[in-house]
């Protein structure tokens, strides 16, 4: 019994100290989203884990320039990005190092890295082979209220060399450029090029070719866009890509976005009915309003 209650009195005491710490993290992260709005630090292309925009602002905007362009008988080359292990590749160091440079400096910031890092060393065990400890020194810490707010931080001087448009979501990243002439394409893919360099400069890494693609979006039925590289690798030109939920295609229209999401809703309607049918008409219609409907 003794045992019993020590265990409750430390679960106890772990569910109270992760309570302040969340409170804490809040105080925090308010004061600074108010110190980054003033001096209108983070750039206007970033539209994840921020006040007053959304996915919807993000596509609102990138849908808005396509069709456009669209109107005006040009193509648009998109150029999509995926970061690999984004949240995981930021070097601690060099997070604090970008968040003094832009004159903003927070005294806890350092040991909120470290008590999610150095003071819990990882290991992999392997067929019973137990490897030596090692600290972590690099991602921002995943499911707290600071961590995605850092990594915004980091990668916020992404959109430095880039003359076309850029857009980011988090991690999620995208160029495009109206295609007038060959002129715009070698200026997009420069502007390529320059994220690569960024990348490698600032330790973080796109995945390969495999996911990371081209999109043109346009009218014209024989479409023969130039082929663009990533590194020595060439992107490949997809008819259709999934977007923040959203499935665009090459001519902007939405029949294919459509089907998937009917296929996606009659999926789960579906799958609810081989699980739910002894249950009650109440039951039922609050699994469908949960999980058909929004879609």
């Amino acid at each position: 019994m003794l045992c019993i209650r020590r265990d409750r009195r430390t679960w106890l005491k772990t569910i109270v100290l992760f309570v302040c710490c969340k409170t804490l993290e809040h105080i925090v992260y308010s004061n600074i989203c108010k110190f980054l709005v003033s001096n209108n630090i983070l750039t206007s292309k970033q539209h994840g884990f921020r006040p007053g925009f959304s996915c919807k602002t993000q596509l609102i905007l990138s849908i808005d320039d396509w069709a456009r362009s669209l109107d005006s008988g040009f193509r648009t080359d998109v150029a999509i990005f995926d970061f690999s292990k984004a949240f995981d590749s930021v070097p601690h160091t060099r997070l604090l190092g970008s968040c003094i440079s832009m004159i903003f400096a927070v005294k806890c910031l350092p040991g909120f890295l470290l008590s999610h890092s150095t003071v819990i060393p990882q290991r992999f065990v392997v067929h019973r082979s137990q490897p030596s400890w090692s600290d972590v020194i690099s991602g921002v810490p995943q499911g707290t209220v600071l961590g995605p707010l850092l990594f915004l931080l980091y990668i916020n001087g992404i959109t430095g060399n880039i003359q076309s448009n850029i857009r980011l979501f988090a991690d999620d990243c995208i160029v495009y450029r109206t295609i007038r002439s060959h002129d715009d394409s070698c200026k997009l893919q420069n502007d390529i090029s320059s994220l690569l360099r960024w990348a490698e400069t600032w330790q973080m890494r796109f995945n390969n070719c495999k996911k990371c693609h081209i999109l043109s979006i346009s009218r014209q039925r024989h479409k023969s866009s130039p082929v663009y590289y990533i590194g020595t690798d060439v992107l490949s030109t997809v008819s259709s890509h999934t977007y923040l939920g959203i499935t665009v295609s090459s001519d902007l229209k939405w029949h294919e976005h459509i089907s998937n999401m009917c296929l996606k809703a009659t999926r789960i309607l579906n799958f609810f009915r081989r699980n739910t049918y002894c249950c009650s008409r109440e039951a039922k219609n609050l699994a469908y309003l949960s999980l058909v409907r929004p879609n």
